[in-house]
């Protein structure tokens, strides 16, 4: 078989491109087979080992000189290489029929008889079988013409041949296993074989269709016993369906009973829930007067309470006003005890300055002496070690680390008051 190519390199490439190895949608080597259920070729990719071998089948058909079976023996395996194992496999005899017959236009056809694609013999043998004769009996047929015949003879014999095949379609066996692409295989290597199997073939049809005429009488008697289990089945199928509509029937008393025990006790049960909510709803209105009487009392205590607070206040105000010491005290406890430091504007207006008039321009040396030597119990002149120990307390009062922290929003004209109360604290301590 030639295909009008000078190399083999180049010959394996068009014998490349007329099988189709390549899918023209990926433009991959992929499985060859057809996927029936999406309308197009298999995307499968074909192994590494398997495209080495496949390449060595193409580089063996690309060979001229080839006989028919030994093409159709190479198509043969190079379709197993080229389709899928998981899917595809059972269609190698198509494909390698489809490659054979679309080789058939690149055949290249010698006067010798040994040329490619089909011999003499097998266009006896072809045109035999296509009218039915069986020629088994005779001599091998042998070629009849010379060197002398028309050329012309030998191309219509040629393309009778060519048009046999084509009708034929050499229609794969129903076999798509292994074992039938080797029969195929066998049959393609020789017609001789051929015709043996094809007898064999003719025998197991008899032996299949007496099997087949003998499975139908089984299944014609099976389907008469099956018929019959199913004319039993519906008679039982009856009588349990009059049975259960007997049990239904009791089943319907039986709910209509329950039925109205339970709507007694339903019954019941919304009594007693009317009951508990009369009993609730008296709880709740004991309570809440409970609750009201409570609150009034409470509220009479909070007021009660008020009243005391105010009164007290009244008296310590009062009294503060009469005795500078416990004004003085009073105010450096509502600067220890002020959430936040005061203003210095609130600091101007509370009496904290240690000074019969508890002002800061009243702050002198003397008066200030004055002041904490006349503290409540006289005890400068009677308990001079608790003088001592108030005095401590009254230098660490106006130490100017203390009043920094302190009185820290003292204007700045006040520091030299304060600066001076700190002084006059530790010379009477020292004193």
């Amino acid at each position: 078989m030639s295909l009008l190519v000078s190399t083999p390199s180049a010959r394996a490439r068009n014998l490349s491109d007329v099988l189709g190895l390549i899918n023209p949608d990926t433009k991959t080597s992929s499985c060859v087979g057809h996927a029936p259920s999406k309308h197009r070729r298999c995307r499968v990719a074909i192994a590494r080992h398997n495209l080495a071998s496949a390449q060595s089948v193409v580089d063996e058909l690309s060979q001229p000189g080839l006989q028919w079976f030994e093409i159709k023996r190479l198509l043969l395996s190079l379709a197993g290489y080229t389709l899928c194992r998981r899917w595809h496999q059972d269609q190698a005899k198509q494909v390698a029929e489809q490659w054979f017959q679309r080789l058939a236009p690149y055949a290249k056809w010698n006067g010798d008889q040994s040329g490619e694609y089909y011999s003499s013999d097998d266009d006896d043998d072809d045109i035999n079988s296509a009218h039915g004769w069986d020629n088994s009996s005779d001599a091998a047929p042998t070629n009849d013409w010379t060197d002398n015949d028309s050329a012309d003879i030998l191309v219509l014999r040629q393309q009778l041949a060519g048009l046999i095949a084509l009708r034929n379609k050499y229609e794969p066996r129903t076999s798509t296993t292994y074992e039938g692409a080797q029969a195929w295989q066998d049959e393609a290597q020789s017609p001789q074989q051929a015709r043996i199997l094809r007898d064999r073939r003719r025998a197991e049809c008899a032996r299949v269709a007496a099997a087949a005429r003998l499975a139908e009488a089984a299944r014609a008697a099976a389907d008469e016993r099956r018929r019959e289990a199913l004319r039993q089945a519906a008679r039982e199928r009856a009588e349990r369906e009059a049975e259960a509509r007997a049990l239904s029937e009791v089943a319907r008393l039986a709910e209509v009973t329950r039925s109205a025990a339970e709507s007694r006790r339903k019954e019941a049960l919304r009594q007693a829930a009317r009951e508990r909510a009369e009993c609730e709803a008296k709880a709740r209105a004991r309570a809440e007067r409970e609750a009201e009487r409570t609150a009034k009392e409470k509220a009479e205590q909070l007021r009660s309470e008020r009243e005391r607070k105010t009164r007290e206040a009244r008296e310590r105000k009062a009294r503060t006003s009469q005795d500078p010491w416990t004004r003085y005290i009073a105010a450096f406890d509502h600067i220890q005890y002020a959430e936040t430091q005061l203003t210095a504007e609130e600091l101007r207006k509370l009496p904290m300055w240690p000074t019969r008039q508890g002002i800061r321009a009243s702050v002198t040396a003397d008066a200030v002496r004055d002041f904490f030597r006349r503290m409540p119990g006289n005890l400068f002149a009677s308990n001079r070690p608790a003088f001592i120990s108030r005095m401590r307390k009254e230098a660490a009062r106006w130490h100017p680390d203390k009043t920094a922290r302190t009185l820290a929003n003292l204007p700045p004209e006040a520091n030299a008051a304060a600066l001076l109360i700190s002084q006059v604290a530790n010379e009477l301590l020292g004193s």
